[in-house]
């Protein structure tokens, strides 16, 4: 005989109803805090849009300056971070200095201290092959007018497509915009990605300097609710569908974005 005293199924199905409800508001209520967090920590460090509208403005003359010139084009469009070692894309590795990433060329190995991933961008830019081209040069001054994605989970048509305006009016492209502007305002960079549950500023002194953590890294992912496994997967290298990292992969690094 069962014991009357115990709950009953339909009871203990509640119980655990109730539980999970409770979990869904809290998780609500602290993502709605970090964002609160974040915006007020993007509003005491606004960006400054002078060189990266400039540097989208001149791409074209940058870009016929060779590695120099196309060097000078990432460093002030305002999408190259140097305290970056550690790459975003598919393949995990650790990052290039400015001038060695620009002579390296279209090398899908070559990592840029930046939010792109230069495998997926040489994929769909196979003409590449041979040039002297640096990808995220070529990003900048050719590829966001041709709809190239810069990183997988930043989808340049979705973005022109919500926020056509917005951009418009900036004169940046997809990606610098995103990262100086849209994120700070809750823009999303891809269908798949919510970025306000992930927006949370750094802590410690010599992050604070920094400014807030970017959703799109290791350190706008290491706090609250994560995206869901095929996203989390393709956007953190070396996780597993079921959410582990796989230990014979090294993190992304990738920490303290602007965004």
């Amino acid at each position: 005989m069962s014991d009357p005293s115990s709950p009953s199924p339909s009871e203990q199905a509640a119980e655990r109803l109730s539980r999970r409800r409770y979990v869904q508001l809290q998780t609500t209520a602290a993502a709605a805090q970090r964002w609160r967090r974040f915006r007020e920590a993007r509003a005491k460090a606004p960006a400054n849009l002078v060189l990266p509208r400039l540097s989208q403005r001149l791409a074209g003359v940058l870009a016929r300056g060779k590695w120099p010139g196309r060097a000078l084009m990432i460093l002030t469009a305002g999408v190259w971070r140097e305290e970056a070692l550690h790459g975003l894309g598919g393949e995990p590795a650790p990052t290039l200095a400015l001038d060695a990433y620009v002579r390296a060329g279209p090398d899908p190995s070559a990592q840029p201290r930046a939010l792109f991933d230069q495998a997926a961008y040489l994929a769909r830019a196979p003409e590449l092959a041979g040039s002297r081209w640096a990808p995220l040069a070529h990003y900048l001054a050719l590829g966001d007018g041709a709809g190239l994605d810069p990183h997988p989970l930043v989808s340049v048509a979705d973005y022109r497509l919500r926020h056509g305006e917005a951009l418009e009016t900036s004169g940046l492209s997809v990606l610098q915009h995103y990262l100086l502007v849209g994120a700070a305002q809750g823009l999303d960079p891809h269908p798949l990605f919510d970025v306000r549950p992930l927006c949370r500023p750094v802590r410690g002194r010599r992050r604070l300097r920094r400014g807030p953590a970017h959703p799109l890294s290791a350190g706008g992912l290491a706090s609250g609710p994560r995206p869901s496994p095929p996203v989390r997967q393709r956007l953190v290298p070396g996780t597993s569908p079921g959410g582990g990292r796989r230990r014979d992969r090294a993190p992304a690094g990738l920490c303290h974005w602007r965004g």
